[in-house]
């Protein structure tokens, strides 16, 4: 019976110490999670946000043609399509320019048609004039005969007939050179005429088909299509119209990536040149970049129209680009390295808590012995606090809420 007795008091003594066990971790874990002091590098970064351009990239819009201001578009490669040199980006209407060329191929045939027509008569007069020089000649050729036969034997009637028709050939056979020498200067003033006016129609025709040829606008790079948006956010469609000069699509080379984004202007004092950080694609936030500082812009400008907070635009480089994911537009956001301490005494920055007079840490050295510190502090981050005297590495503090 006393053995009974015995074993039910010591169950009963295991059952307290259980629920006094039960209700000290209970205790113990509405006070939150304990760390430890521990030596880490702190690191001090700034935060940006911005999206992704091109380094190199390619603007396409209507050709610089010299009659023409605005353009019909009849094509645009669709946005995000892959392009290779040479292929269409843009198509302009032809239409106007189709009908110019039907004219100017009808004024070069008929300034090619009245050419020959004028080399033509030319021809046939220069024929006849020839005629009648050779005909002068053989006139003189006679009379030179007759007037070498001895005057005894022709009467002089005869002979004195003779010499007047030889003077009369001479005379003749100087205007028919005259006339050739002035229908060579005529002809071929009137025939320089024609040609030039038919040389300047063929070039009208070559002019109006290079024009029609540059109104397809082909790709000089390989790449993506990007549509251009105006300051309004507009993009050109199919149907509109566009101004000379206008960019209405772009090709950027996404082997050379950037990123353009801002920081405030309270923080862009601690930013140099070459300093590195890591960025994060909006549309891809499960994979980090490394990028340094390339080039920061010391112009101050609102974030935007609608919010006036002052910022500094950096452009920020990719150590490794990514062409299968980065594209031109993307949101980024992500950190700029600005300091380090290396191998500093740290603990988290929610393990502080702020006092009327001094922050404090709730820390515990053994189990169930717990005390308030007062330790002094140093630089902080966003995670973290440096703990310059008042605490050792490896103690315990408090993160959660309690006291």
């Amino acid at each position: 019976m006393k053995r009974v007795t015995t074993i039910k008091w010591l169950l009963a003594l295991l059952a307290a110490a259980s629920l006094v066990f039960g209700l000290r971790l209970r205790a113990e874990s509405s006070e939150g999670e304990w760390v430890r002091v521990a030596r880490r590098d702190l690191v001090f970064e700034v935060s940006v946000t911005g999206e992704l351009i091109a380094g190199r990239s390619g603007s396409y819009g209507p050709p610089a043609l010299r009659r023409a201001r605005q353009f019909k578009i009849a094509y645009m490669a669709p946005e995000g399509r892959e392009l290779g040199v040479g292929e269409e980006t843009i198509r302009f209407d032809t239409t106007e320019l189709e009908e110019f060329l039907l004219q100017a191929e009808a004024n070069r045939d008929a300034a090619q048609m009245r050419l020959e027509k004028q080399q033509q008569e030319l021809e046939a007069e220069r024929s006849r004039a020839e005629l009648a020089l050779a005909a002068a000649q053989a006139k003189l050729r006679r009379g030179e005969l007759q007037e070498g036969i001895p005057p005894e034997l022709v009467a002089g009637a005869t002979l004195e007939q003779a010499i007047i028709d030889r003077q009369l050939a001479a005379e003749e056979i100087e205007y028919r050179q005259g006339i050739l020498e002035h229908l060579g200067v005529r002809g071929y003033s009137q025939v320089e005429r024609q040609r030039q006016e038919r040389d300047r129609q063929t070039a009208r025709v070559a002019s109006l088909e290079r024009e029609i040829e540059a109104m397809t606008v082909r790709a000089r790079e390989p790449g993506t299509v990007i549509y251009h948006t105006n300051s309004r956010g507009e993009k050109k469609k199919v149907g509109e119209r566009a101004w000379r000069g206008e960019t209405l699509l772009e090709i950027p080379d996404l082997r050379s990536m950037k990123a353009e984004v801002q920081v405030e202007e309270v923080m862009s004092g601690r930013l140099s040149v070459g300093q590195v950080g890591t960025l994060r694609l909006d549309a891809y936030p499960d994979r980090t970049y490394r990028v340094r500082v390339g080039q920061i812009r010391r112009t101050v400008q609102a974030r935007s129209w609608l919010n006036p907070q002052r910022v500094v635009w950096l452009e920020l480089e990719f150590d490794e680009n990514d062409p299968s994911r980065m594209r031109p537009g993307m949101r980024v956001e992500g950190r700029i390295e600005v300091d380090r301490v290396e191998d500093a005494l740290v603990v988290p920055v929610v393990a502080v808590r702020a006092t009327s007079t001094e922050p404090r840490v709730l820390s515990r050295e053994i189990v169930g012995r717990r005390r308030w510190v007062a330790p002094e502090l140093g630089r902080s981050n966003a995670d973290w606090v440096e703990v310059l005297d008042g605490l050792e590495e490896g103690t315990l503090v408090q993160v959660g809420a309690g006291g």
